[in-house]
């Protein structure tokens, strides 16, 4: 039998249709091109198409990539003299060969001394039957140290409790059974840092959130879709 590739990025992408836009922004034509471009989002994920580096994505990229110097006990000034370059391997898509480094320092340099020591970019596998399908799971943590997978997230908007539901770490719990917890790391830009912990007791099981997947392709007469792009090797 075909065994299919599933990602936490792929259910993220599905369930991030259903954000209550209009609850989000005040005008409803607003939350309607926001619904709109949701919808097109998943179709692009499903049919694995290239995504396109906005200016936030860029953020979080060079966040994270702050934050692993800075593990590597690098002062500002050190730091500073590399950003040029980080900058530049992110061109075209930057319109700029400056970060923000020096204004993200501090709340990074608090990341980076909780997660020195662990492994960061992990690529990690999995399987995984449901009903009488296997999948085969993907993903890369962030870090993964003493037990805890840590995902550090740079957000322009953050409440606590906005990850509850979040396909990332029952995916990556599933995968890596010696975890015991997955902490969200956050820095919401002009708020600070928030921490964002669920063990594996309270964890949503991953196989549960799959088959719901599969049941909404099967609605929406976009399994054969999925089947074609997301076969595994």
């Amino acid at each position: 039998m075909n065994r299919y590739l599933m990602t936490q990025s792929l259910l993220s992408s599905w369930k991030y249709q259903f954000n209550e836009f209009y609850d989000l922004y005040d005008d409803e034509e607003t939350a309607e091109q926001a619904e709109l471009r949701a919808r097109d989002s998943f179709i692009s994920s499903l049919n694995r198409e290239p995504i396109a580096v906005n200016p936030s994505m860029l953020k979080g990229r060079d966040f994270e990539t702050l934050v692993q110097l800075l593990t590597e006990n690098k002062t500002l000034k050190e730091v500073l003299e590399l950003e040029p370059k980080v900058a530049e391997s992110a061109l075209p898509a930057r319109s700029s060969t400056k970060t923000n480094f020096e204004k993200w320092y501090d709340p990074a340099k608090q990341i980076a001394e909780k997660v020195r020591g662990g492994v960061f970019q992990a690529s990690i596998n999995g399987t995984i039957t449901v009903g009488s399908q296997e999948f085969v799971l993907h993903g890369k943590l962030d870090v993964l140290k003493a037990g805890v997978i840590y995902d550090i997230k740079f957000a322009s908007r953050y409440e606590y409790g906005n990850y509850f539901d979040s396909a990332q770490h029952p995916m990556y719990m599933a995968i890596v059974p010696e975890a015991r917890e997955f902490t969200y790391l956050v820095y919401r830009e002009y708020s600070g840092l928030f921490e964002e912990t669920y063990r594996r007791e309270e964890t949503r099981d991953i196989g549960n959130m799959i088959a719901e997947f599969m049941r909404y392709l099967e609605e929406q007469n976009l399994i054969g879709l999925y089947k074609e792009k997301w076969l595994a090797q």
